[in-house]
């Protein structure tokens, strides 16, 4: 059988496809991808109408809004509804309408629309793309629906009014109106703490109920494509009353000394003798260890987790290589994957298809639009636990509250030092905890963070003890140094940084210190990263326990030579790097594989000598720099490899069962590398990029990357 030469170009790049039978080519995914849609609409008053035609091959369309046409939000995702009974159509209105059977689909509306409410200003800026599965089509142009207008800024409210002080727990706050605002944002906070949205519409009061006992203030804003200045509010002071009879019978009363000294005890805590707890294990061929970190007694029990851990299987962290840090808690975006939302992305810090993960639990939403504010989720997993969305995902103050199964809580992001955005970017990649809240607030562990270093996000201080709004006295700190092996990595365009390691744990009540843990590191041998050395547990006179001391298998990198032997004869005795000398093919054909210049049998005795050499044998893949690629093929199926080259700029294949000649091919193979393009850029020579049976024949079949023309591939 003759072979096929088939010439294939996919915009400036061609490939030679040597045949021994016939060749199958895939469509690519581009092929497969719906056509966009074209989107127009209408306005009227504050209704916005939309209207697009789409096959039904297409499984959704998303819609997306602007108001200025450059920042973009998403409005719509789904199929929309059919738009006046409408059955068919043209194929040059909607193509690909086929269903498998070569014809329209049956009963398919393919005339679609939306109404969009509320819409208050004169113009909005509209695109649309279609997906079919997971593979969805670039966005349409843009459509403005209305009348462009300059973006303004209302002004503040006039006012703002609250009661001075309240005793139910409960009260209206009202505000001035503001022309031309389209809505009004309010926002609240507790004890001079951090500020909380608690309304976003377009009324002028909101009433509150279910507050605690303490100093409230509220700021308001007026907001139109812009937003104006916050109104703050005078204070509201919320006393609820004590109930219970026995209030009103007491009395007071005089407690007799009990005779003892008020001298403060001169006893000291001896720790020669203690010992750093901490507990190994193995599990799944990973070696562990477990340190908890003793702290002094929270309230009623409670008091934050927090401890040391080793995983052998893990990397280099803020603890070094293999350790890490349990304490406090994050809900962060993840990927999305095929099994739970029916296409695959990375993090991409889109509000479309980013998702949401409590320390590494998926979250599925039960309530609400995924990303969207007020949703609601459960960890797929199911942990009994409820999270709530505050702001959509995107939003800069966006904030979660989780409720627990034990009737506690805990917020996440309600403030800026509890976000994580990357360097470089201006979304929130992770909204770590910001209070844990234990018996209706009055029983808190609060969390800060050092935010010192752009790209880095660690916690600095953990108090607890605390009621409602109140800090609490007992306190963990965490403090840091610089470090020598830092790293950095990007996400989606924005830059995380590791520049530095734990030193020292702290906990204290007060200004009191109880115990310290410092921790010393070294530097690996094997790979110049940060490794525990040792872990030391001292009390408040400073008196400490028996280091904790961990010995690494961290011997240096050495490097033994060993030379090649064929026959008992040294070969290759001026080569350095092994990729020079390293086994081609079997070239002759007795079944073992021969080095360029020498064959060799089995048992590596030197049988012969061929004419190859590492420049005939193995081209650069990327033309005269890159990697090594020794390809090789045998095209008569004799068991004997069949080396090629470039003869006249023309394939020739040495075809063993041919006689053993270089034959021509009569393709184009042209392997210089002294060609200059244009600007004098060096022209990439060709290259065989792969040899393969393509077609399932049984024959190989041959892949050539080419130029097919100057200053072209």
């Amino acid at each position: 059988m003759l072979p096929l030469w088939t010439q294939h170009r996919n915009s400036s790049f061609a490939a030679f496809i040597l045949l021994f039978g016939l060749v199958c080519v895939a469509p690519s995914e581009a092929a497969l991808l719906p056509d966009t849609p074209s989107l127009s609409g209408s306005k009227s008053s504050s209704t916005i109408d939309l209207h697009w035609y789409i096959g039904c091959e297409v499984t959704a369309v998303n819609i997306q809004e602007s108001t200025n046409g450059s920042t973009w939000g998403s409005v719509y995702s789904g199929l929309g509804n059919a738009d006046g009974g409408v059955s068919s159509m043209s194929m040059a209105l909607a193509p690909a309408l086929d269903d498998g059977t070569g014809t329209a689909c049956s009963g398919w509306t393919s005339a679609r629309y939306i109404n969009l409410s509320g819409k208050t200003l004169s113009g909005y800026y509209y695109r649309i793309n279609a997906c079919k599965g997971s593979l969805c089509s670039a966005y349409s142009p843009s459509i403005l629906v209305g009348s462009s207008s300059v973006p303004t800024t209302p002004s503040a409210p006039a006012s703002i009014f609250v009661p001075a002080t309240n005793a139910t727990g409960a009260f209206s706050v009202s505000w001035s109106s503001v022309s031309g605002a389209a809505r009004y944002e309010l926002q609240q906070r507790v004890n001079s703490g951090a500020w909380v949205t608690k309304y976003s519409g377009t009324a002028t009061n909101f009433a509150l109920s279910g507050l605690a006992s303490g100093t409230y203030q509220y700021q308001v804003r007026a907001c139109s494509t812009a937003c104006s200045a916050w109104k703050l509010s005078s204070n509201t002071q919320v006393t609820l009353p004590v109930l219970g009879s026995d209030w009103k019978n007491l009395s007071r009363v005089t407690v007799a000394d009990a005779g003892g000294s008020d001298i403060e005890p001169a006893e000291t805590v001896d720790l020669s003798v203690a010992a750093v707890k901490g507990q190994a294990g193995v599990s799944g061929g990973q070696a562990s260890y477990h340190i908890p970190i003793d702290l002094p007694l929270g309230r009623n029990g409670v008091q934050p987790s927090v401890s040391l851990s080793y995983n052998s299987q893990s990397g280099n962290g803020v603890l070094g290589v293999g350790w890490s840090l349990n304490a406090g808690s994050s809900i962060s975006r993840c990927g999305a994957t095929f099994a739970q939302d029916g296409f695959t992305r990375a993090v991409t810090f889109n509000a479309s298809t980013d998702r949401l993960c409590l320390d590494g639990q998926r979250l599925i939403a039960i309530n609400g639009t995924y990303g969207t504010s007020n949703t609601e989720y459960r960890t797929e997993m199911d942990s009994f636990v409820k999270v709530v969305q505050h702001g959509n995902i995107n939003d800069s103050n966006s904030s979660f509250t989780v409720y627990k199964p034990d009737g506690n809580s805990a917020t996440y992001g309600t403030n800026a030092n509890s976000r994580f955005v990357p360097s470089g970017l201006s979304t929130v990649l992770s909204w770590k905890v910001t209070q844990e809240s234990h018996s209706n607030g009055v029983n808190t562990i609060d969390f800060e963070y050092d935010t010192s270093v752009n790209g880095e996000h660690l916690l600095n201080t953990i108090f607890y003890t605390g009621s409602r709004g109140v800090k609490g006295d007992r306190v963990v700190e965490f403090i840091y140094e610089n470090r020598a092996d830092k790293s950095k990595g990007f996400y989606s365009g924005g830059e995380y940084v590791t520049q530095r390691r734990l030193r020292s744990i702290f906990s204290r009540v007060n200004d009191t210190e109880v115990f310290t843990y410092n921790i010393l590191y070294k530097t690996s041998d094997f790979s110049d990263r940060s490794i525990i050395e040792s872990i030391e547990l001292c009390s408040l006179d400073s008196s400490c326990a028996p280091l904790t001391q961990f010995k690494w298998e961290d011997s240096a990198n050495k490097i033994i030579s060993s030379k090649l032997l064929v026959g008992g004869n040294q070969l290759f005795d001026s080569k350095v790097w092994i990729g020079k000398i390293l086994g081609y093919s079997d070239l002759n054909g007795d079944g073992s594989p021969d080095f360029m210049g020498y064959n060799t049998n089995a048992e590596q005795d030197l049988v012969g000598q061929n004419d190859l050499t590492l420049s005939s044998a193995c081209r650069f893949v990327g033309g005269v720099i890159g990697v090594r690629n020794c390809l090789n093929f045998d095209v008569d199926g004799d068991g004997i490899i069949d080396p090629y080259k470039s003869i006249n700029n023309v394939l020739h294949i040495k075809i063993s069962s041919l006689g053993g000649n270089y034959l021509s091919t009569g393709v184009k193979y042209d392997e210089r590398t002294n060609i200059l393009e244009l600007n004098n850029v060096p022209v990439i020579p060709d290259r065989i990029v792969t040899a393969a049976d393509m077609n399932g024949d049984g024959l190989v079949d041959i892949v050539e990357r080419s130029r097919f023309a100057a200053g072209t591939r």
